[in-house]
């Protein structure tokens, strides 16, 4: 049994992985194509998202990484990383993550806010979607935000409240 929780970790270890290599190559075709239309001096606002979204990836990818090594570090064996990258147990490495997600939700929230006035010239549009989809993410940082600060309100059994 324990032979299997290992190949299972393993096998997610590598799928995540693939998604910060899969991360990296949108990020890259999405450059050399916003390269290859400044290359015909064609300049648009659109360029600027795709260029903003291109970093985006290129972030995410980066966060999947390192949850891929957080996650090799705690359950198959040390990896020697720096020192912001070392993850004591599973609440300290699910804290980093939250807070991945934090950033990359404001940067959709940003790339949202930039198409918002396409959207609200559309005939089925009435302007409030920024409004709903502006509360849903400040609702999903808040629980993130709570969880984050979770072990500090409610202890683990073994540990003490910082």
């Amino acid at each position: 049994m324990l032979l299997l929780t290992r190949i299972a970790v393993i096998i997610g270890i590598l799928g995540l992985f693939l998604s910060g290599v899969f991360c990296y190559w949108l990020s890259g075709v999405t450059l050399f194509e916003v390269y290859h239309g400044l290359a015909h001096l064609d300049i648009t606002i659109t360029m600027t998202l795709e260029i903003i979204s291109a970093i985006d990836k290129l972030f995410l990818g980066t966060g999947v990484f390192i949850m891929a090594l957080g996650i090799a570090s705690l359950v198959i064996a040390p990896i020697p990383l720096p020192v912001a990258l070392q993850f004591h147990d599973f609440h300290h490495l699910k804290s980093f993550f939250s807070s991945f997600l934090i950033v990359v939700m404001a940067i959709i929230f940003l790339e949202n806010l930039a198409i918002m006035p396409e959207m609200v010239h559309e005939p089925n549009s009435s302007g409030s979607e920024i409004l709903f989809s502006g509360v849903a993410f400040l609702l999903a940082t808040i629980a993130l935000l709570l969880f984050q600060k979770s072990e500090v309100i409610f202890p683990t059994k073994g540990g003490k409240a910082h």
